[in-house]
């Protein structure tokens, strides 16, 4: 049962039409339906007002949508109604309560299309408990239809009901609380269906007398890390409770009681997980700073934010990074605008959202509150040319909110998008770089792995003036004291490492020598080139061969392969030791590469004939 003692007065909303954080998921909690006939949708900003719905519920109400944002159905507890606002088929008797703070929430079955569950709650403990039911949406031509109704799962048990994503990502937890203890009930719903095995937790004020005090609601941080709730009294006080929460193992514990006060019945946590908020006495909403660090800290980081509302109602979180809160009887929610910022900064408004013809009072659809987690601070990059220069986020900025987490980012790793260019493509930098080899379209892929899952931050890089690729002509082995020419091409201006600025250089390097090109583009672009002229000492010839004659028979000793250089035709003879003709062959004048690995190593005689004579030299294979 709600606080049906609420005083009723009616304020008037103005609401900015800025985003504050980018969501995750949140096509999901796109519609909401709730109150009387009152209704939103996400997907415009500000929000377009829904007068379509069909509930008519004093505090709870769920509803959940597909994940491009169509409505699927919605429900009070008590009944379902499908995305045509008609009765669901078998829709009707579920175990909910219009008057239970928290009477029903919609997780998906993971790994199914079809399947739903709906977790309902009785009202002030009553006999019914926490229950589920189970909707099918293959049925009744796409409509739905409720095929498993009323599964008990515990009583007594409060108001209050929550749920977030596993760490894993893919499973949920659902979490109540038992009435006339301080026990937590955490169930996991896999794709094998609901776990009837709670994790129970024991942690924080135990519920017990005046059934009143079942009220309040309870939400567990976007990013899985706490759990907050309000146990209301409107007679009495009763508490403000942080808790951690370790979505891992479904455990509750360390409780932080934050204050004791009077119709303390709506929370909710900030979108990146660092304050947390909630109604307190004389309508008034309180914000603690739960990053604070100590317990003293957090407590004295409390910052009231005035109203000039009776009530604060059901705070929930939207997709567009904004807290709306319920009010008694009137066509205005409330609105926190700024909910990561710090005390009046937040833009608290009274009359926040116009309801157009519906009527709120004191409850909003409840939601997997994993759907409004603030997606992880982006990476960032430069570009000079095809050169990009990329900037991950601190690790401990990923580890957005604060308190215990069994879910930490652990490491990460980036995926250039460019296969082509080998390990060359990754990097497990903060601050690596990457040269695309052209112009083109890139994906990069900055992959963030935590304890138990991971995220994949995306960015398309549209490369439009890439570096010049340069070529170099020449010959690279000589011999010592010949001068060669190298010539560049790919760009437009060229710097050479010997500080020429030429197409072409003819060095006569004595030893091997390393050489550099730097070519520029008529964008500024550059690219390099680097090249290794390699020296070998060639035997000489005799005198019997005009010195005006170019010839040269090297490297010596060789592996196998004889490079030959000659201006004239020469015929080449090689003998063993034991003066066995093991080659011969009439070169041409030009180039040749000689294949001499089917001879086995040893010392060999060459003898070399030309029209101006001859020469013998001893060449050495090695192995």
């Amino acid at each position: 049962m709600g606080p049906k003692t609420f005083c009723l007065k009616t304020i008037i909303f103005s609401i900015f039409t800025s985003v504050s954080t980018l969501m995750l998921s949140q096509n999901e909690a796109q519609n909401w339906y709730f109150g009387q006939n009152a209704g939103l949708n996400f997907s415009t900003n500000p929000p377009t007002i829904l007068t379509n719905g069909v509930l008519n519920t004093f505090e709870g109400c769920a509803s959940i949508s597909n994940s491009v944002g169509n409505l699927l159905f919605y429900t009070d507890g008590i009944t379902v109604y499908n995305q045509l606002h008609a009765l669901m088929a078998n829709g009707n008797g579920l175990n909910g309560n219009s008057s239970t703070t928290q009477s029903a929430i919609i997780v998906k079955k993971p790994a199914s299309t079809n399947i739903y569950y709906i977790f309902t709650q009785e009202a002030t403990a009553g006999a019914n408990g926490l229950s589920y039911s189970e909707v099918d949406m293959s049925l009744a031509s796409g409509m739905g239809s409720v095929t498993v109704k009323n599964y008990s799962l515990y009583t007594p048990s409060c108001e209050k009901i929550t749920a977030i994503r596993h760490c894993n990502g893919v499973d949920t937890w659902v979490v109540s609380h038992d009435w006339g203890s301080n026990n937590f009930r955490t169930y996991l719903i896999t794709a094998a269906g609901v776990s009837l095995t709670p994790v129970v937790s024991v942690s924080g004020t135990s519920t017990n007398g005046n059934s009143v005090r079942t009220i309040g609601q309870m939400k567990v941080s976007p990013n899985g890390k706490k759990i907050g709730l309000t146990v209301y009294d409107n007679t009495f006080t009763g508490p403000v409770e942080l808790h951690d929460f370790n979505s891992a193992t479904g455990i509750v514990t360390n409780a932080l009681f934050l204050g004791d006060f009077m119709n303390n019945y709506g929370c909710e946590f900030s979108p990146d997980g660092t304050l947390f908020y909630s109604g307190i006495s004389s309508g008034n909403i309180m914000q603690w700073n739960i990053c604070a660090g100590s317990t003293a800290a957090i407590l004295s980081s409390s910052i009231i934010i005035p109203t000039s509302i009776d009530i604060v109602g059901q705070m929930q979180l939207a997709s567009n990074g904004k807290i709306y809160i319920a009010r008694g009887s009137t066509n205005f929610l409330s609105l926190i605008n700024f909910p990561n910022l710090s005390g009046t900064a937040c833009g608290y408004i009274d009359n926040g959202q116009l309801l157009g013809s519906g009527t709120s009072f004191y409850g909003l659809p409840n939601f997997i509150n994993s759907f409004f987690k603030a997606a992880p601070t982006p990476f960032t990059f430069t570009a000079t040319c095809s050169n990009y220069s990329f900037t991950a986020a601190p690790i401990s900025t990923l580890n957005a909110g604060c308190g215990a987490s069994a879910n930490p980012v652990t490491n990460i790793l980036w995926n250039f998008g460019d296969p082509g260019s080998g390990a060359a493509n990754t990097s497990t930098l903060s601050n690596p770089t990457h040269n695309y080899p052209g112009t083109g379209t890139y994906t990069a892929q900055l992959i963030l792995y935590y304890a138990c899952s991971s995220d994949t931050l995306k960015a398309v890089l549209s490369a439009t003036n890439a570096n010049p690729n340069l070529s170099v002509t020449g010959t690279y082995t000589i011999c010592k004291g010949d001068k060669r020419v190298y010539t560049v091409s790919g760009a437009n201006t060229y710097t050479w490492s010997t500080g020429a600025q030429t197409t072409t250089i003819s060095p006569s390097p004595t030893i091997t020598t390393v050489y550099s090109v730097t070519g520029s583009s008529t964008n500024t672009c550059k690219g390099s080139k680097q090249f290794t002229v390699t020296v070998n000492k060639c035997t000489e010839l005799s005198d019997q061969i005009s010195k005006e004659t170019l010839f040269n028979l090297f490297p010596n000793p060789n592996h196998g392969i004889l490079n030959l250089e000659t201006t004239v035709l020469i015929n080449l003879t090689l003998r063993n030791q034991l003066g066995e003709i093991v080659f011969e062959k009439s070169f041409e004048s030009g180039e040749h590469t000689i294949d001499l690995s089917h001879l086995s190593v040893g010392i060999y005689i060459a003898k070399i004939v030309s029209d101006q004579g001859e020469k013998n030299i001893q060449l050495v294979k090695s192995e």
